[in-house]
């Protein structure tokens, strides 16, 4: 892994990077905060080390400029003086760990350990999500996939096309507020849904019914909606199929 230390202390610093570097690690380092904004502005860092008090600038503050470039970087607080409550702040601000000095090799491996598997299985989950749309925009017709109440949790770009919404527009959203404009599910408004249907019993249900576009259109629809089961056969969600046969039906 990348990592980058920055801590103002120079024997701590070194003594650091031989450790990580003993392990195979790519290490760099720096002395301020400055640098080390400056060199994540620059390269790319999988983990940084950062001691809470520095010279330069204090270290939550640092954290907090790191995270205002880059939300997504990782990083471990490490320090010899900082307080319980700064900690916590720090994890508050988006920091992975916090490492009190002088802390065991046993210790910072451990924590590098945990963050390297939270980074592959975040990996592996935008594999995965990544997969799921592309599967979705492959099919044909218009799809959805919704929680239990009613929000949309996946939509392919053809439920976008069919309602004229953009793909912005649509997420979050629950599925009555697009498909039919309405303020509460379409079922308490009179509406036949299948979503509920699957959600009540766990099996597939097929329901005609008309839909409304952005522009409030009407369009007669074909629903499918199928149940989504967890390794216990709890119901978590719905997929639901909605194809467009207005041109049948006129």
């Amino acid at each position: 892994m990348k990592i980058l230390i920055i801590d103002d202390r120079k024997e701590d610093r070194e003594s650091l990077v031989e450790l990580l570097r003993v392990y195979d690690h790519d290490v760099a380092a720096v002395s301020t905060g400055a640098e080390g904004v400056g060199y994540l502005n620059k390269h790319k860092a999988d983990i940084v080390l950062l001691d809470i008090v520095m010279q330069d600038k204090a270290g939550i503050e640092i954290l907090k400029d790191i995270k205002a470039y880059n939300l997504e970087q990782d990083v471990i607080l490490i320090t010899a003086y900082a307080t319980l409550e700064r900690a916590i702040e720090g994890l508050r601000e988006g920091a992975y760990d916090f490492l009190r000095k002088p802390f065991t090799n046993d210790e910072l491996f451990t924590s590098l350990e945990r963050l390297k598997q939270k980074r592959f299985t975040e990996k592996k989950l935008r594999e995965s999500e990544a997969f799921l749309d592309s599967v979705l925009n492959a099919l044909g017709d218009a799809v959805v996939v919704l929680d239990r109440d009613f929000r949309i949790l996946k939509a392919n770009k053809r439920y976008a096309e069919q309602t004229h919404f953009s793909m912005e527009e649509i997420d979050g959203k629950h599925c009555y507020e697009v498909s039919h404009h309405f303020l509460k599910p379409c079922y308490e408004m009179g509406e036949n849904c299948a979503v509920k249907k699957a959600f009540e019993d766990g099996n597939r249900h097929k329901v005609v019914h008309k839909h409304k576009t952005k522009e409030e259109g009407d369009i007669v629809v074909e629903t499918n909606a199928y149940p989504l089961l967890d390794a216990e056969g709890n119901i978590y969600a719905v997929v639901e199929t909605i194809e467009d046969i207005t041109d049948i039906t006129e």
